[in-house]
């Protein structure tokens, strides 16, 4: 899923920023707004305003959980039920960030999940389901493909 608010980050920012212009080598810039934006080197900055990571992250927690009727979920709150991803954010493409935590939707990738919670039990440890076997569910998976194709 943090592929897809990385997307949702970025179709957000081109939605607005497709009424950017630069200023070209002689021009200046009028110092006028661009649906809410600040000009920059142009007629607009680019969408940067259109949504915040913070938006994204809303949306794909309380406010996803609202829209479906979910009130009980997308929050942190003693009683809530426990769903929560930790990823480590000491990889170098969120070194430059002024807030790394918001790295994963921000710099997109596949963070590395440092633990995953479900209904207050871990299942993930360090990027890893425990218990299960990678090598093996790969054999099976090949196996399963192997499979369909005879059948096809």
């Amino acid at each position: 899923m943090i592929s897809e608010a990385h997307m949702t980050w970025l179709a957000q920012r081109a939605r607005a920023g497709m009424a950017a212009r630069p200023a070209y080598e002689g021009e200046t810039c009028d110092g006028g707004t661009c649906e809410g934006g600040t000009c920059e080197g142009g007629t607009c900055d680019g969408g940067a305003h259109a949504a915040s990571v913070d938006d994204v992250i809303h949306w794909g927690t309380a406010g996803g959980a609202n829209v479906l009727g979910l009130t009980e979920l997308g929050r942190i709150a003693p009683g809530a039920p426990a769903d929560l991803a930790i990823y480590r954010l000491d990889d170098p493409r969120y070194f430059g960030l002024h807030r790394p935590a918001i790295g994963p939707v921000a710099s997109g990738g596949r963070p590395v999940l440092k633990a995953l919670f479900a209904a207050g039990e871990a299942v993930v440890v360090d990027d890893a389901i425990p218990g299960l076997g990678m090598e093996a569910l790969g054999r099976e998976a090949r196996a399963a493909v192997r499979a369909l194709m005879a059948q096809a």
